[in-house]
C-alpha cells in the first residue's frame, strides 16, 4: 500500500513527507489449511580474477629465488561456493483468526576456503478478530540465528605475495606437518 502526502505526513511526520510504502507480510488466508516448501541451489565464482604471477614471471625479477616447485596459491586457497536455501511454510486459517509460521534454512560455503555462513530464520504472524470484527489484534513474531565463518583475512593477501616456486608441501621438513 502507498500513503502519499497528507496521508503519510499525518502518519508518519516529516519522515512521510514524500510518501509511505508499506509491505505486508503474508498470513494465512481462506477457511484452509497449508503447507509449502522450496529449495534452491546455487553456485559462486570469482567473475573476474587478477591472477597472481606463474613461476616464470616471477623468475624474471631481480632477486627472486627459484625454490624448485610451481604452485597457484590463489587457486589452492579458492574454491567454487555451493549455497543452499530452504524453506517451510505452515498456513492456516478461519473466519476469526489465522496463522502463518515459516522456517528457512540457509548454508553457504564461500569462495575463500574456511569461509561460509549457516543460518537458521523463523517467524511467526498471527491475527485475531474480536468485538464483533470491530478489533483486530496482530501478533508478529520472528528470529535469527546465524554461525559465519570468516576464514583468515590476508589469505589472498598473502596467496599474491607468496613465491610460486616454493612447494605446498616438503616431505623433509616435519615442522607444520610438512607443509
Amino acid at each position: 500500500m502507498l500513503l502519499k502526502d497528507a496521508a503519510a505526513a499525518s502518519a508518519y511526520g516529516v519522515q512521510g513527507g514524500n510518501g509511505v510504502l508499506l509491505i505486508s507480510t503474508k498470513n494465512g488466508n481462506g477457511e484452509q489449511t497449508s503447507v509449502s516448501y522450496t529449495t534452491a541451489f546455487g553456485l559462486e565464482q570469482a567473475m573476474f580474477e587478477v591472477r597472481p604471477n606463474t613461476p616464470e614471471e616471477y623468475l624474471q625479477y631481480p632477486y627472486s629465488v627459484n625454490m624448485g616447485g610451481s604452485e597457484d596459491w590463489l587457486d589452492l586457497i579458492t574454491q567454487t561456493g555451493i549455497s543452499s536455501i530452504h524453506n517451510l511454510a505452515l498456513s492456516t486459517s478461519n473466519r476469526a483468526f489465522s496463522m502463518r509460521a515459516s522456517v528457512n534454512y540457509r548454508l553457504a560455503t564461500g569462495t575463500l576456503q574456511g569461509t561460509g555462513f549457516d543460518q537458521l530464520n523463523s517467524r511467526i504472524n498471527m491475527q485475531t478478530r474480536a468485538l464483533k470484527d470491530k478489533l483486530l489484534i496482530q501478533a508478529r513474531f520472528a528470529a535469527t540465528t546465524r554461525k559465519s565463518d570468516f576464514g583468515f583475512r590476508e589469505a589472498i593477501k598473502y596467496a599474491f605475495s607468496a613465491n610460486p616456486t616454493m612447494p605446498v608441501y616438503d616431505l623433509s621438513s616435519s615442522e607444520n606437518g610438512g607443509y
